[in-house]
C-alpha cells in the first residue's frame, strides 16, 4: 500500500435564523479548531464556510479573518467554494448558481486571498446538468457524500472520480461519511481502523466531513492531538488538502452519478429515487416555497430597469435560496423550519417589491392567471399595492395572502400528517375553504375541520370567467351531497380592491328534493401561538367579545364581524359576512420532533363561519364573505392624516 491521504473538511451551512446564536458556535468550535491548527502546522485542514458566516466573521472577528489567510498563505488550509447563501443547486436558475458562486468566491479571495477551486454541495444535492455551470466559474472538483456513487469489485470509493458532461469534466472526491470519527472510538483505534481500510489502496484518500458539532465534540476530549501525534509519527498516513493531493494523484476513475441528495430520514421512500425533485413534491409546503422563488426569480430575472435596484433584489432571492428552508430535517423542531420559511417568504417579497416599486410613483398593480406552480393548471395572481392574493382552482382557495408593509405570508401554514398529529390533513389549511356537511356531522367539524369529508374541500374548480381589469374571477364545482347523493353546485366569485377580498357565493340545489345543509368557509391565518402576537375581537348582537386564540373550539352565535390583529405588524383583518352567521375558532397546532422529544406549537388560528342552508329544488341561495385588509402602512398614513 501507499499513503493514506486524510482530508478532513468543517462544513458550516450557516442560515440567518442561526446568526443570532453564533457567537456561542464559534467560541466552542471554530475558535478551539484554529487555535488547534495554528499550533500543530502539519494537520491540514479544508473549510467550507457560507457567506452569511464569513460576514459575520469580518464584522465581529476580524483576527479569525487574519488567521485564516495566514494558513492559507502557508498552505495549511485550502477553502471550498459553492453558492454565497447555501442554495440548492438543481433547484435555482443558472443565473442564480453562477452569481451566487461568483459572490463567494469574490469574498473568500478578498478576505483569505484564494480563489476556491473546489466546491462543497448542501445535503450532496447533485445533478449532471450543474458540471457545465461549475466549470464555467472555474471550479475544478467536488466532494460528493460517498453513497451516491455507485461502486463495484473493481472500483473504490478511495479514490477520486471523474465525470463527464456535455465533453467537459470535472473531478470528485467520495466524501466517507462511513469513516467519521468521534470521541466514542480512540484516536488508536480510528487510525487502525484507517490502516485497515487503505492498506488495499495505492494512495488512497478518505475525504471526511465534520459539522461544528462534532469538532466541538472532538476538541473537548483532545482526541485531534492524540490522533495528530499517531499520523506524524507515522510514515503511512498523511494530512492533506484536496488540491494538493489531486495534483500528486491525478488518476481518476471515470463514472456516472446520476442525480442525488441525502436525505433527512422522514422523507425517505425506498421506492423512489433519492433524488431532491422527489423530496420537494413529498413537502406541499415546500414545494409551495418552491413556486414562489421560482416566480420571483423570474420577476427578477426580467426586470429591465435600474440596475441597483435589480441587485438589490437579486441579493434578496439569493438569500430566499438558503438549502435549509427547502429540506425539513426531523429532529431539529418544527419551530425552527417554520423561522426558515417565514425567512425566506420575506426575502422574496422584499425582491419582489423591489422589482414592483416604480421611483416615484410606488409599487405596481397587475392581475395574472397562469400555471404559477407548475401543476399543468392556472392559478390566479393579484398584486395590489399592499398585499398580494394568489387564488387556486384546486379547492377554489386563496393560497396566499402577502401583507408587503410587512413582508409577510399570512397563510403560511404546514399541513399535519397522522404519524405526529393524530390527523392528516386532506387539503391545505389555507383560507376560503368551502364545506358542505350534513347535520350529523357538524358537531365533529366544529372540533376539527379536517376530521369530517365535507365536500368542495377537494374538488377542482373550474374558471368560468377571469377579468383581469375588474381584478375579479369567478369559480364553479359541482358535487353530489349527502347520503341521496344530492347534484349540487357552488358557483364563487372572488373580486378584488385596494381595500380587500370579497368572496361571494351561489349554492344552487339541482336535484329534484329540498337540500337541507350546513354550509361554512373556512379561514386559517398564520398568526402564532403567543396570544399577545394576536388580538380577536368579534361582534354578535351588537356587542364586542375578545376571544383568546389558545382555547379549543370557540363557537359563537350571529357573528356581524370579526377582526384579528397582528401585534407584531399592526396588520388586521377584517371578516364581514354579508348576512348573521355562525363562527368557530380552533387554534391550528402542529407537532414534529425535536431531538428524542416532540415540540409542539400553535401555526395559526382556524376561523369557520356557517350557515344552515335550506334550499328548494332547482333553486339558489346567496352568501357573501368580505375580507378587509388593514395593514400597518394604511394605518401609519390614516394617522398622519388626522394630524395634519
Amino acid at each position: 500500500m501507499g499513503i493514506v491521504h486524510v482530508c478532513f473538511i468543517m462544513h458550516s451551512q450557516m442560515h440567518e435564523t442561526e446568526l443570532n446564536n453564533i457567537e456561542q458556535l464559534y467560541q466552542s468550535s471554530y475558535k478551539k479548531l484554529l487555535t488547534f491548527l495554528y499550533s500543530h502546522p502539519k494537520f491540514q485542514f479544508t473549510f467550507h464556510l457560507s457567506g452569511s458566516f464569513l460576514e459575520w466573521l469580518s464584522k465581529y472577528h476580524e483576527e479569525v479573518i487574519e488567521l485564516l489567510s495566514e494558513l492559507s498563505n502557508r498552505k495549511q488550509t485550502e477553502f471550498l467554494g459553492g453558492g454565497y447563501y447555501d442554495p440548492l443547486f438543481p433547484l435555482i436558475l443558472p443565473v442564480d448558481r453562477a452569481g451566487q458562486i461568483e459572490l463567494l468566491t469574490t469574498n473568500l479571495r478578498k478576505l483569505v486571498g484564494k480563489r476556491p477551486r473546489g466546491i462543497f454541495l448542501p445535503n450532496s444535492v447533485w445533478d449532471p446538468s450543474l458540471l457545465s455551470c461549475f466549470k464555467t466559474c472555474g471550479i475544478e472538483y467536488l466532494v460528493l457524500d460517498s453513497r451516491l456513487i455507485e461502486t463495484d469489485r473493481h472500483s473504490s470509493l478511495s479514490t477520486p472520480k471523474i465525470i463527464e458532461d456535455m465533453g467537459k469534466t470535472l473531478s470528485v472526491i467520495p466524501l466517507r461519511q462511513d469513516m467519521l470519527p468521534d470521541s466514542s472510538i480512540s484516536p488508536e483505534q480510528y487510525y487502525k481502523k484507517i490502516i485497515a481500510q487503505g492498506e488495499s489502496e495505492k494512495d488512497a484518500i478518505f475525504c471526511i466531513s465534520l459539522s461544528p458539532d462534532q469538532i466541538t465534540d472532538l476538541a473537548s476530549t483532545q482526541w485531534l492531538e492524540r490522533f495528530y501525534e499517531l499520523v506524524t509519527s507515522s510514515s503511512l498516513i498523511d494530512f492533506s488538502i484536496p488540491s494538493r493531493y489531486l495534483k500528486i494523484n491525478q488518476i481518476c476513475e471515470r463514472v456516472f452519478i446520476p442525480p442525488g441528495c441525502i436525505p433527512c430520514s422522514s422523507l425517505q421512500d425506498k421506492n423512489k429515487p433519492a433524488t431532491i425533485r422527489n423530496f420537494l413534491y413529498s413537502l406541499p409546503e415546500t414545494q409551495a416555497l418552491y413556486a414562489r422563488m421560482m416566480y420571483v426569480s423570474l420577476l427578477v430575472n426580467q426586470y429591465r430597469g435600474d440596475k441597483s435596484r435589480k441587485k438589490s433584489a437579486r441579493e434578496f432571492l439569493w438569500q430566499a435560496q438558503n438549502s435549509n428552508a427547502f429540506l425539513f430535517h426531523e429532529g431539529n423542531g418544527i419551530r425552527s423550519y417554520y423561522a426558515l420559511q417565514e425567512t425566506a417568504f420575506r426575502h422574496l417579497l422584499q425582491a419582489e417589491k423591489s422589482v414592483r416599486d416604480i421611483a416615484g410613483s410606488g409599487i405596481t398593480e397587475s392581475s395574472i392567471s397562469f400555471d404559477y406552480d407548475m401543476d399543468g393548471l392556472k392559478e390566479y395572481l393579484f398584486h395590489q399595492a399592499d398585499y398580494n392574493a394568489f387564488i387556486s382552482a384546486a379547492g377554489g382557495i386563496l393560497f396566499e395572502l402577502d401583507v408587503l408593509s410587512s413582508n409577510r405570508n399570512y397563510c403560511n401554514t404546514i399541513q399535519r400528517v397522522k404519524k405526529y398529529d393524530c390527523i392528516t390533513d386532506s387539503y391545505s389549511k389555507k383560507m376560503f375553504i368551502d364545506h358542505f356537511i350534513e347535520e350529523d356531522c357538524f358537531p365533529k367539524f366544529l372540533q376539527d375541520a379536517s376530521q369530517t369529508s365535507a365536500i368542495f374541500s377537494q374538488i377542482q374548480y373550474t374558471e368560468i370567467s377571469f377579468d383581469s381589469y375588474k381584478k375579479e374571477v369567478q369559480l364553479k364545482a359541482s358535487a353530489l351531497f349527502g347520503l341521496l347523493q344530492q347534484p349540487v353546485s357552488l358557483k364563487k366569485i372572488y373580486s378584488l380592491s385596494k381595500n380587500g377580498i370579497r368572496v361571494q357565493y351561489i349554492i344552487k340545489n339541482n336535484s329534484p328534493l329540498p337540500l337541507k345543509a350546513k354550509f361554512a368557509v373556512e379561514s386559517n391565518v398564520s398568526i402564532l401561538e403567543d396570544a399577545s402576537e394576536q388580538v380577536i375581537e368579534l361582534i354578535s348582537n351588537e356587542k364586542c367579545e375578545q376571544i383568546d386564540p389558545s382555547k379549543y373550539s370557540v363557537h359563537h352565535t350571529d357573528i356581524s364581524l370579526l377582526q384579528i390583529t397582528d401585534n407584531n405588524t399592526n396588520n388586521s383583518f377584517i371578516f364581514e359576512p354579508n348576512e348573521v352567521s355562525g363562527l368557530s375558532i380552533q387554534p391550528l397546532t402542529i407537532t414534529r420532533p425535536l431531538g428524542e422529544k416532540l415540540e409542539t406549537f400553535q401555526q395559526a388560528t382556524t376561523f369557520c363561519f356557517f350557515w344552515d342552508l335550506t334550499i328548494a329544488p332547482g333553486y339558489e341561495i346567496e352568501k357573501m364573505l368580505f375580507l378587509g385588509i388593514k395593514s400597518s402602512k394604511k394605518t401609519a398614513s390614516s394617522k398622519r392624516k388626522k394630524q395634519s
